[in-house]
């Protein structure tokens, strides 16, 4: 499998053909992966949320469908730092967080988890899906789940044979992976895009009221609150 400049992934409608821009990754020299949203999100700060735990509570601000939108990119660096940059007020910018350096792991490490909005609910992207010579994934949908929430999880990974890591979220008993897709990022250095999804319900949320994505950022050392050492940043986008 061959390594890319850029990876884009996506959802597609399987009835209807539509399709929607989710994410975005790149692997540069020596040893750091960039990546983040297809779209812009909202200009708003995280929650720290302690770890070890498979249930959130996390408030949404009312006027979240008002915010201003700002451009937001992550890094994972060599040195095993994670930061997340944003334009605008600098609300959505996370410093610090501790991570183990990307050439030093040795099994699958979680670097986002998402919680989107609706895919009918996201602006439909018409532009060519391997424009610049970039890769995609494509996540397939029926209709039925187009205006369902997805729940994603993002990891970096060596090839090989692993046992992944539970979801971070609690999901329904027997649940089954519905995707756990490799991409090379990376063929020289080994490492691999591993992308985790299934459909997911925003408990008390009627589906077709708006709603934002959800970021959770992992740790397991959030440097901005000092005194936490298993936290995460959560963090609504439009």
């Amino acid at each position: 499998m061959g390594s890319f400049k850029q990876i884009r992934l996506f959802f597609k409608n399987v009835e209807t053909d539509e399709v929607r821009y989710v994410s975005w990754f790149q692997f540069k020299e020596p040893f750091d992966l960039y990546w983040g949203s297809g779209t812009p999100v909202l200009d708003y700060g995280g929650e720290l949320v302690k770890g070890g735990s498979t249930t959130e509570t996390f408030a949404i601000p009312e006027d979240w469908e008002s915010m201003p939108r700002v451009s937001a990119k992550f890094s994972y660096h060599q040195s095993g730092r994670m930061h997340v940059q944003a334009t605008g007020s600098g609300a959505a910018r996370v410093s610090d967080i501790e991570m183990v350096p990307p050439e030093d792991i040795v099994s699958p490490v979680r670097i986002q988890t998402l919680l989107t909005k609706p895919p009918a609910q996201m602006e439909p992207y018409t532009r060519s899906l391997n424009r610049g010579g970039g890769r995609s994934i494509v996540l397939e949908l029926p209709d039925v789940m187009w205006r369902s929430s997805q729940y994603l999880e993002f990891f970096l990974s060596p090839s090989g044979k692993f046992e992944f890591p539970r979801p971070q979220l609690k999901v329904p008993d027997g649940f089954v992976d519905r995707c756990l897709q490799p991409v090379s990022l990376d063929e020289q250095r080994n490492r691999l895009l591993v992308v985790r999804w299934f459909p997911a319900r925003i408990p008390g949320w009627d589906e077709d009221e708006p709603a934002p994505t959800v970021s959770i950022t992992p740790g397991p050392t959030f440097l901005q609150s000092p005194g936490s050492v298993t936290g995460a940043a959560i963090e609504p986008s439009a």
